[in-house]
Formats: structure tokens, sequence, C-alpha cells
């Protein structure tokens, strides 16, 4: 069976009622999420995680990919009406986006915010389904070695690239590994780091920490915030039918496709970031541009960052789906959704759970087609969820979290994992520690502590590494971009444009 034939299946089962239920949910609630400035898509899919414990494979990711694709678009929402980013990849939407609100026309900005988010959506959509089969076809050729030399890639890069010193970097990675290392020791075969407790033999629980590492921060920000008053949203009602976003995308066609382009790339590098995209993209639009308002109220300058910021979601998912790394935050939860429902990312997971991601690359597109239908529609509704109380909203967070943690292990010992681990985020957020590289290196430690140990048994010494031309290329690349990246910090000019 082809490419092509197995998505005809894999849209038969996204149009299967259970799994359109799960995409329409999913939608609805990420944009929610997304809307309201300090909840964010990690936030969401870390949330519902447990909730997947009772779907099937195909309905749970189809769900968690619904509230990926819609909380990166729900962020604009807030950042329009607002002129506050709702996520951190709506940071470039505030400053056409509200400008444009602020002159009157609030609805031409929520339905250009939609139509564009879609398609970037879509663009990464038929990214995903040709892309990461070809990227599968290459890895079947990767050995234990290469593995473990790509998830250290992965590792430097997030490092390299977070805001924080280098020092601040190695540190939360170097603590995400010892986190990944409680429970069986798969060479010396017995406990370490379990203190004597039973429930922790299988390593510290995944549900609990994921919550820990992206829900917790939200949490204690909201809390900060819950005193502080806030904007009431701009609700205009100017008229700006579909056939006028049509035109006007039209007109800015190739604004569209370069920032697609853009934030495809972006999403397919490990741990850039989703809020990397939009700005680069809306950089980029300003040397093409002749538009006087452009970053004060420009058409093409919100289609360029919405645009860049959804078309990054499906790049995100090519590494994940491909090589088992994520390319981003959410992805990293999404990694322990395949993980808690058996399905092992990598080389052979189109062969051992085809009808199921190509399931996934289906929902991926119905998903981007709701959220676009939904935002253009109801966004002005969508709007309204910014009148909530914060702290109704920090009450519902964290009785998610708690309830989410006990369901995943029907144990307190996941509850305690859970405020442990919660403390530990709160004293790294506390210290300027960056917490992505410590969730990144404790989701991917445990592999590639399985993959050194492969490796170094089925090898006779270090050099049979220069033999291998995979092996080379990522030695190569890894210090390549190591030199790059220091240098780069170096001068001054390194802080990414993710900080």
């Amino acid at each position: 069976m082809n490419g092509w034939d197995a998505l005809l299946d894999g849209l038969v089962v996204a149009f299967r009622p259970d799994c359109l239920l799960a995409a329409i949910a999913g939608v609805i609630i990420g944009i929610v999420f997304g809307a309201i400035p300090g909840l964010n898509a990690t936030l969401a899919i870390a949330l519902f995680l447990p909730v997947t414990f009772l779907m099937p494979p195909d309905g749970a990711l189809i769900l968690l990919s619904g509230l990926y694709v819609a909380g990166i678009y729900g962020g604009s929402i807030s950042a329009i009406v607002l002129g506050i980013p709702g996520t951190a990849a709506s940071v470039m939407t505030a400053l056409d986006g509200h400008a444009l609100a602020q002159k009157g026309h609030v609805n031409r900005a929520l339905r250009l915010s939609a139509f564009a988010s879609g398609l970037g959506g879509l663009f990464s959509a038929i990214a995903l389904i040709t892309m990461t089969p070809t990227l599968a076809r290459v890895a079947l050729s990767f050995g234990p070695s290469e593995y473990a030399l790509l998830i250290i890639f992965s590792l430097l890069l997030v490092i390299l690239l977070s805001p924080q010193n280098l020092f601040s970097g190695f540190g939360a990675a170097a603590l995400g590994l010892m986190l990944a290392m409680v429970g069986y020791d798969p060479v010396a075969v017995g406990e370490r780091l379990t203190f004597g407790v039973a429930d922790l033999r299988g390593g510290l629980p995944l549900v609990p920490m994921l919550l820990a590492f992206f829900a917790a921060p939200q949490v204690m920000r909201l809390a900060v915030e819950t005193l502080k008053g806030g904007e009431q949203p701009i609700l205009g009602r100017d008229r700006f039918g579909l056939w006028q976003t049509l035109r006007t995308t039209l007109a800015h066609k190739w604004t569209v496709l370069r920032a697609s382009t853009i934030g495809l790339g972006i999403g397919i590098l490990p741990a850039v970031g989703v809020e990397t995209s939009p700005i680069m993209a809306h950089s980029l639009e300003r040397r093409f541009t002749r538009d006087p308002d452009f970053g004060a109220g420009s058409e093409q300058g919100l289609l360029a960052a919405e645009t860049a910021n959804n078309a990054t979601v499906g790049g995100s998912l090519i590494p994940l789906i491909g090589l088992g790394i994520p390319g981003s935050a959410p992805a990293a939860v999404m990694l322990g959704a395949l993980t808690m429902h058996n399905i092992a990312p990598g080389p052979l997971i189109f062969i051992t759970n085809g009808q199921v991601i190509y399931g996934l690359f289906a929902g991926f597109i119905v998903g981007n087609l709701i959220m676009m239908v939904l935002g253009m529609v109801l966004a002005r509704q969508f709007a309204l969820t910014l009148r909530l109380p914060k702290g109704l909203i920090v009450t519902f967070v964290t009785a998610a979290a708690v309830l989410g943690s006990y369901a995943s292990g029907n144990s307190l010992t996941s509850v305690y994992v859970l405020l442990g681990a919660s403390c530990v985020v709160a004293i790294m957020l506390a210290a300027s520690i960056p917490v992505l590289p410590c969730a990144l290196a404790f989701v991917l430690g445990r592999t590639l502590e399985n993959q050194l140990a492969v490796a170094f048994a089925s090898m006779a010494g270090l050099g049979e590494l220069f033999a291998r031309p995979a092996s080379v290329t990522l030695i190569l690349l890894t210090f390549g971009m190591l030199v790059f990246l220091l240098r780069w910090r170096g001068r001054g000019d390194a802080q990414p444009a993710a900080s």
C-alpha cells in the first residue's frame, strides 16, 4: 500500500464519529487555552494527557494534535483584542493585530489570523505527510550509536539556544538526565535512586513529571498575576466577510508562502521553538513590504506572523514521528502520549502502527480545517473567555493537574511526584534556570542510556564510529553547530529570537 492509499484509510479513521468529535473538542479547548494569557498549547496537551488513557490511540492523538494546532492559533485572539500575546508564538501578532483592532478592524484582524493560521497548518500537513516517511526510511540505516548522537545533538541545540547562560542550560540538562535514571538500571541490573519506594522501580511516572514541567510554571505565573488588573477586550463589530478575507490573503500570497516555508523549517529543527518562526517571518517581510504601517497595523505583517507559527506545528511533528526526537515543548508531551499508548516513534512506526499514524496525519488536516472555520466564525465569542477571573483559571488548572496525576498511576505516589517536581521547577524558575532542557533530557534520557549501552556493547572501539557515514555526518553536524552557536553567543548577537 502506498502513502496516498494509506492516507485515504487515515481519512476514514479521522471521520469516524469518535475521532471527529475528538478533533472538534481538541480545537475548541485548544483555542480557549491559547486565548487566555498564561495558558498555552503545551499546558493543554499535558493536562489532557491523562484523559487519553480511556481513548483508542488514533482518537487520542487526534485530540492532542487538535489541542496543539488550536492552542498555537488561540494566542492570536488575546494578542489582537488585548495586545497581550496569549502564547509566546503570538508576540508578533500583537504588533499588527492589536493596532488593527485599535483602528476599529478587530473582526478583520481575527478572521485574517484564523485563515492564515489554517493555511500555515495545512502547508505543514502536506510536508508532514510527504517528508516523515522519507525521514523514517533514512533513519532505518541508523544504529544505536547514530540514535545516541542524534539525541546528544538535540540536547546541545536546546541548551545553546536557551536565553539563559550555558552553565544553567547544561545544569538543567544534567538534572533531567539524572531524573531519567531513577528506577531500573539496564546495565547493572538493579534499582537506583528509588530510595526504597516500590512505585518508582519503573522510573518517575511520565504524566506527573510532564505536568510539573509544563503546568506548574503557568500556574505560578497566573497566581502572581491574579492580583493584577487586566484590560477589557476590544470587541468591535466591523464587517469583514469570507470573500474579503480570501481577497486580502490572495493579495499577499507570496508572504503566506514565504512564512509557511520559514515556519516549517524552524519546526523541523529540534527545540528551536514555535515563537522563533513568526519573528523570523515578520523580519523577512519587512524587507519586502512597501506598507508604511508594517509593524503597526499591517495586514501583511499579521499574515506573516500567523502563517509561520502554525506552519511550525506540523514541522515539529516530523522529527517526532520519524526519529522519536521532539521538535518543540508540545511535541515532547506528544512523545509522552505515544509512549503511553505503546507506540514507539521512529523508522519502524509506519510498519508497526501505520494505520494510527496516517489517522493522525488525516486528523491533523481535519483539525486545521475545523480551526480555520471556527476561528473565522466564532473568534469574537472565543474572545469572551478573556473575561474569566484568573483565580478561577488557577484553581481549575491546579485541580486538573492533581487529578490527572492521580488517574495516570492510580496512586498517591504520582501526586507526590507532581508536588516534588513542581517544587524543583519553582526553584529552577527562581534561579533563572531553563526548564525545557531539563524536560527534554528527562523525556529522552532513558532512550539515550539504552542506545549508549547497546552501542558500547556492540562496538570494538570508538573508531567504528568513523567507519559509518551517518555517524560521521552527525558528529560533524554536532561540532559545526556547537562552534557556530558558541561564536554567535560570544559576539553578543547570540541571544536567540526565542528569548
